[in-house]
């Protein structure tokens, strides 16, 4: 079972970029819901990798139906949401 963390700093960018009730926050819960599952192998083959740091990679997954990603790491079993922000 993933765990999934959820940072102070997603909290910030998504009250900004995905409103809830809005489209976006609709979308980004399915995003976050895949995230989650463990049917969804990580990273998935459309990921792209954003940056890395000593500590690994830091994963960037397009929110479809909108124009924002999410990044997150991986190191199992956490999942660790960092931010949503407009793709580039």
């Amino acid at each position: 079972m993933r765990v999934v963390e959820l940072t102070d700093t997603f909290r910030r960018t998504r009250a900004i970029r995905a409103r809830l009730g809005s489209r976006e926050d609709l979308a980004l819960r399915s995003a976050l819901r895949r995230l989650a599952s463990e049917r969804h192998p990580l990273p998935d083959p459309r990921d792209r990798e954003a940056f890395r740091t000593p500590m690994g990679s830091c994963w960037m997954r397009a929110i479809t139906g909108t124009a924002l990603v999410v990044h997150y790491t991986w190191s199992p079993p956490v999942v660790r949401i960092l931010a949503v922000d407009v793709a580039r």
